[in-house]
């Protein structure tokens, strides 16, 4: 599996930003090691998505399932301390854990990208996950 998405994520790279070959071996090298590492720390809701994504035929991309558990993981953790999670909360947390995500994609790629590839990789983590807004429940009506 982790060899799976890792191809995955190389090809849209490919795509995206036009890797030399040398940077598509390096850049495969580090998502790679970095979805082994994710595999061996998965995390029941990971586990969970990757089963409902299996089980369903449905492929989604690797660091969209990143951005959707590092929510959930986030959200799971305050409530486990008895923080009530309102809607302005969930939000709050959701934003700090995407722009998280984001940071650390782009981190991990840096010694492979040029200033220019990671400021178009950015912009494009950024797009991609801005969807996720519509997910994330706010606050209504004075709520």
């Amino acid at each position: 599996r982790a060899e799976a998405s890792s191809l995955r994520q190389l090809a849209s790279l490919q795509e995206e930003l036009m890797l030399t070959p040398e940077q598509r071996n390096d850049a495969y090298g580090i998502i790679y090691a970095n979805q082994m590492k994710q595999a061996e720390g998965s995390s029941d809701v990971s586990s969970m998505i990757e089963q409902f994504t299996s089980q369903s035929g449905i492929t989604v991309d690797p660091a969209l399932k990143g951005m959707i558990s590092a929510i959930a993981n986030k959200g799971l953790e305050q409530m486990a301390t008895g923080e009530q999670l309102d809607g302005e909360g969930m939000k709050g947390l959701a934003e700090n854990a995407l722009n998280s995500s984001i940071d650390e994609q782009v981190e991990l790629l840096r010694p492979v990208l040029t200033e220019g590839q990671l400021g178009l990789y950015r912009s494009q983590l950024e797009g991609q996950f801005s969807n996720l807004e519509h997910l994330i429940p706010g606050r209504r009506n004075g709520e």
